[in-house]
């Protein structure tokens, strides 16, 4: 039976307000906890319970929003293809997304009567092992499934040349490690700092600094 005094409007908004300022969990949390705690109920789940260290947009740190974005020379500015929430940043969360982001572009092409092939999916990628990782076995079970004849091995070659550094990632990289006194002595940070950013003026391996 409900109480009766759940029948009085402010009463329910006050205990609404009660419980949800006792909760310092989400829904991602909880349903990640539920399912440890009863392996083998749940048959398949895309939550994981992982950390990650970061920048975060959610009430959780763990909690990540990755996007995948692309130039309009049109509208001159970056557009987001694929928006994805994520409960962390392992190679698991990476390969979900853009196993999702390939399958939406070649249904996309596939529409138009444009050719679906590897230089579709070249992509710009931080310095995260994870979402490099997580890029080749997208890439991978991508072409699988449309039972490619390439090897595993080949395939994995093919997802490492579609994929380049993000330059912004990389002078921010330059730039802390240069700070780092028992990286590089500090007498040499300006030289170690103009030598590393000299490298992404070079066109190819020959090309000296």
């Amino acid at each position: 039976m409900i109480s009766t005094v759940l029948l009085n409007q402010d009463r329910v908004k006050a205990e609404l307000q009660a419980l949800r300022g006792k909760s310092t969990r989400n829904f991602v949390d909880d349903f990640a906890e539920f399912q440890k705690n009863h392996p083998g109920y749940v048959f398949h789940c895309r939550c994981h319970s992982n950390s990650i260290h970061g920048v975060t947009f959610w009430y959780s740190s763990k909690d990540l929003l990755i996007i995948s974005s692309t130039y309009s020379a049109l509208l001159a500015c970056w557009v987001p293809g694929l928006m994805t929430y994520a409960n962390g940043g392992s190679a698991e969360h990476y390969r979900l997304h853009f196993l999702v982001l390939f399958n939406s572009m070649a249904d996309e092409c596939e529409k138009h009567g444009r050719e679906v092939n590897d230089e579709l999916f070249g992509n710009v990628v931080d310095f995260s092992e994870a979402e490099r990782v997580g890029f080749t076995q997208a890439f991978i079970m991508f072409w699988t499934n449309r039972e490619d004849s390439r090897s595993q091995a080949e395939l994995e070659d093919a997802a490492g040349a579609l994929l380049k550094g993000c330059q912004q990632h990389y002078r921010s990289q330059v730039t802390r490690v240069k700070k780092i006194n028992g990286v590089i002595d500090p007498a040499k940070a300006d030289n170690f700092q103009s030598r590393a950013l000299a490298l992404l003026l070079v066109l190819d391996s020959t090309s000296s600094v």
